[in-house]
């Protein structure tokens, strides 16, 4: 989300670890996905398999997801 300080944080550690990865954002709390993603905070990570999620890593309360954590998500 571009409204949060975590998300810009983590932005371009995510863009340059992950070069390929679609990053998709949902500004707004009316998108649906919120809700269909299970979404509670942001920043928040999931790779999919086709349509099925296959793992996902979500931001620790007033910290965000740290460089250390996005590793051990992508190892």
């Amino acid at each position: 989300a571009t409204w949060c300080p975590f998300c810009r944080a983590f932005a371009p550690e995510f863009r340059e670890m992950m070069p390929d990865g679609e990053e998709v954002l949902l500004d707004d709390y009316s998108d649906p996905r919120w809700v269909e993603l299970n979404i509670p905070l942001v920043p928040t990570v999931i790779a999919f398999d086709g349509d099925e999620e296959v793992k996902r890593i979500g931001a620790a309360a007033g910290i965000g997801i740290t460089e250390k954590m996005f590793k051990e998500f992508i190892d």
